[in-house]
């Protein structure tokens, strides 16, 4: 049984109006709208957690894709997301990771939105997987015993987590849950963060994780809601760094960036100034 959600995360992110798309870091602290544009701290139950204009970069949460073996149907049942952002913002590669945990698991994460002959195509598709074969795993560095992490690449507006169903199926093993838990995890997700949770798990022996692998979801369940923080690339409009006409950098102590998702720009304070480059004066003489 798999239960697939998507989502499109646009709105949460901007200012938005019939006329007007403005990134949020434009309002100056405790503006709620600007030019009749309605901003949000959250958009169909995404959470905004933070948002840096000067690195052009914004945190959300995300849900956790589970794997888990239903005792009671002794099915495996399979929660996977997909979602796909504006035209303007990016899943960063350097801040995020994709990570599986789980004693059983092997899960990818790609773009499979296009199709030739009804077979799927990829823009990118990578994965990792983990086990629990040695009698002690060290979280720290995730690397495939208990989890693994791989990295993404370079700015892609979409992704899908799906599972190996052939690979990870256990309802036909005796005891199988007992040998490898009875659910596996996977998310894109703000790899600083992961660490927060390994720092207290750093060396254990199997039978431990496989009895409480599902610390990871009770962790974010008890602080995130079953999330898991996610960093995404913003910019600003289609045009770099070349042409001034109509540049949103407002501060006179600031300059223009090429995005690093490298489509449009972000705006920075000059070097020795701090602040919001989007606001008249944003940028101040750091004393």
């Amino acid at each position: 049984m798999m239960t697939s959600h998507s989502s499109v995360l646009v709105a949460g992110l901007v200012c938005l109006s019939a006329a007007v798309v403005v990134p949020m870091p434009w309002l100056a602290a405790g503006e709620s709208s600007i030019g009749g544009a309605e901003c949000k701290r959250s958009c169909g139950g995404v959470e905004i957690l933070s948002i840096s204009p000067e690195q052009g970069e914004a945190k959300v949460l995300l849900p956790i894709s589970s794997y888990c073996y239903d005792s009671a149907s002794r099915t495996m049942v399979a929660d996977e997301w997909h979602w796909s952002l504006g035209a303007n913002y990016r899943f960063s590669s350097t801040a995020n990771k994709f990570t599986v945990v789980g004693c059983r698991a092997l899960a990818y994460i790609g773009d499979t939105r296009k199709k030739r002959n009804n077979v799927a195509e990829n823009n990118y598709l990578t994965g990792c997987v983990s086990t629990c074969f040695n009698r002690t795993i060290s979280l720290n560095t995730c690397s495939g015993m208990g989890c693994c992490q791989t990295v993404i690449p370079n700015g892609p507006p979409y992704f899908h987590v799906w599972f190996d169903a052939g690979f990870m199926d256990i309802s036909g093993i005796d005891g199988g849950a007992d040998l490898f838990g009875r659910c596996s995890f996977a998310v894109l997700m703000d790899s600083s963060n992961f660490t927060s949770w390994t720092s207290s798990s750093s060396n254990i022996s199997s039978p431990e994780f496989v009895n409480n692998v599902s610390s990871l979801l009770q962790f974010f369940n008890s602080s995130r809601g079953g999330k898991a923080p996610v960093v995404l690339d913003w910019s600003i409009g289609e045009d770099d760094c070349k042409n001034p006409a109509g540049y949103a950098c407002r501060s006179v102590n600031s300059f223009c960036s090429s995005a690093a998702s490298g489509r449009g720009y972000i705006c920075k304070c000059n070097q020795g100034f701090d602040g919001n480059p989007y606001l008249p004066n944003g940028c101040q003489g750091l004393s």
